[in-house]
């Protein structure tokens, strides 16, 4: 008897790589790989119509594709090139600020996102999938007590997918610095007025999400655009309570009853590991300047007996300079390929 064919998800020589385009209409020449946690590779949006038509009794006799699209999700620990290269990618824009004892990196958001491609390879499959002229619509940044810093990528693909025989599949080269770690982050955080005991935080979720038109098609079968609408920044923060004046700050205005004002807040998260005055050094700032709380809750009338934490929401608006802000030191000089947009 013959011994089944069976395969596994995690094959050694399978990879995901992404890559920032230099244009639109041109896939990317470079590529960086990444550490995947989860996700389901290159998923296939495909419209099949069937319709029964006069002349065959009950039964179905036409069926069509009405269009074929594709996108991905990517879930990954937060090292400090990747985590760099998703921010330069839905934020837009990647500039070098200072190049000693290694690169020091700006982004800030900009209308447009970057083109990027996506491919991934699978080596019972014998070939690769790929889908350019894509974006990241949305990132989301997460700390959790005790674990690395996780971030999730949206990447939705412009155009058609399309696959390739590879021969011999790109060489793939994984990241090998660690990734950013809980204990080694500052959290600056200020929730109507009141600046937050960087000790008493438990966690963070952390949202940059492009609302985009995706349904543009032409003639074709795929994409024919993707048009960047509006973005939000949002931050959900979990901390152990120690103070009800953020309670009735927020719910209550420091009155007795409720008002129509806001309270505003702030935020500024930073990690670092290595020694930041020689090339060992890497760093990770994300910077919120002025936000609305937009609600907050707790658990304090929990009957089995629980500490008791709140959660603050918190919605980035626009003030004197950019609603988000992000630095970074690394060891690579640049993540976005130059003359793109």
């Amino acid at each position: 008897m013959a011994v089944p064919t069976v395969y596994t998800s995690n094959n050694v020589g399978q990879y995901i790589a992404i890559g920032s385009q230099t244009a639109f209409g041109t896939p990317a020449a470079t590529y960086q790989f990444a550490r995947w946690l989860d996700g389901s590779g290159l998923e296939h949006d495909r419209v099949v119509t069937i319709e029964r038509e006069g002349g065959d009794g009950q039964d179905n006799n036409l069926a069509y594709v009405e269009h074929h699209f594709a996108g991905a999700k990517l879930v990954e620990y937060a090292r400090p090139d990747a985590l760099l290269r998703r921010l330069a990618f839905v934020l837009g824009q990647s500039s070098v600020v200072a190049t000693s004892p290694v690169f020091q990196h700006e982004i800030i958001p900009l209308s447009d996102p970057r083109p990027i491609t996506y491919e991934q390879y699978a080596p019972h499959q014998a070939i690769g999938e790929r889908i350019y002229d894509s974006i990241i619509s949305e990132l989301v940044i997460t700390h959790e007590l005790g674990k690395p810093l996780m971030m999730e990528s949206t990447i939705v693909g412009g155009g058609v997918p399309e696959q390739r025989v590879i021969g011999s599949a790109r060489t793939a080269s994984f990241d090998a610095e660690p990734p950013f770690l809980f204990h080694q982050g500052s959290l600056q955080v200020t929730i109507a007025g009141a600046a937050a005991a960087d000790d008493s935080i438990t966690g963070w979720k952390w949202a940059f999400t492009r609302t985009v038109d995706e349904e543009i098609q032409g003639v074709g079968m795929g994409r024919q655009a993707i048009a960047p609408l509006n973005r939000d920044v949002t931050l959900q923060i979990t901390r152990r309570f120690i103070d009800p004046a953020a309670h009735a700050a927020i719910n209550y205005g420091g009155g007795s009853q409720g008002v129509s004002t806001h309270a505003t807040g702030a935020a500024k998260f930073s990690y670092a590991y290595g020694n930041q005055a020689n090339a060992t050094g890497r760093y990770f700032e994300l910077e919120m300047p002025l936000a609305v709380i937009t609600g907050i809750t707790r658990n304090v009338f929990e009957q089995d007996g629980q500490t008791v934490y709140e959660t603050v929401n918190l919605t980035a608006v626009k003030g004197a300079t950019h609603i988000m802000r992000a630095m970074a030191k690394n060891a690579v000089a640049t993540h976005v390929a130059s003359g793109a947009l």
